[in-house]
């Protein structure tokens, strides 16, 4: 863990400076750490400009804070918690849950904020519908030049579009429509299409 000095403070961007070979890596969060003054803030370092100073974003207001004052590389990136705990919970950027809720979060289950992409083995690739309350319409159709193209459109919002899945050729004219109640109940809300 090193400690470094803020040697320059311009809006939401903080200058700090390291001792040698003590610099943190680029997106590790460093934290700026005074009970007393009521400043408790996370940064995440953006920029090595040299001389052992990295250039840092502020994640919260930069109010009170001066050169000199003593900064802490936390050594990592900044991680929030995630799995089923998270689910229905809302959080800000950091973690914290900034919900009314009082449940309590494990924050031992934590990834980091920038990471790689699950492989395409650790994604789910099974069908689903949509989640209740939406009012759409929606039709898929397989064909020879598409595996599947999808017509979806919203009552009242004027907004409809298709869209093409090229992944790979299937059986030609198979069709199947969704409907939502909403939409077969909504008055005068009268959709078209044609499918071939």
């Amino acid at each position: 863990m090193a400690f470094g000095e803020i040697i320059q403070v311009i809006g939401p961007s903080i200058d700090i400076k390291f001792g040698h070979d003590e610099l943190p890596g680029l997106l590790n969060a460093v934290k700026v750490e005074y009970p007393d003054k009521g400043i408790d803030l996370s940064l995440e370092v953006a920029q090595q400009i040299g001389n052992n100073t990295v250039r840092c974003i502020a994640l919260g207001s930069t109010d009170g804070l001066v050169r000199g004052m003593k900064v802490r590389d936390t050594g990592a990136p900044i991680k929030v918690p995630v799995g089923p705990q998270t689910l229905g919970r809302i959080f800000n950027v950091l973690g914290k849950p900034i919900d009314a809720l009082a449940l309590p979060i494990d924050y031992n289950k934590s990834l980091p904020i920038h990471r790689d992409a699950p492989s395409f083995e650790e994604q789910l690739a099974i069908p689903r519908s949509c989640r209740p309350g939406s009012r759409s319409l929606t039709c898929s159709r397989r064909s020879l030049r598409a595996a599947r193209s999808v017509f979806s459109a919203v009552p009242g919002s004027g907004k409809q579009f298709w869209s093409w899945n090229l992944s790979a050729p299937s059986r030609p004219s198979t069709a199947a429509c969704l409907f939502s109640p909403a939409l077969v109940s909504a008055p005068g809300k009268g959709m078209s299409f044609t499918l071939s």
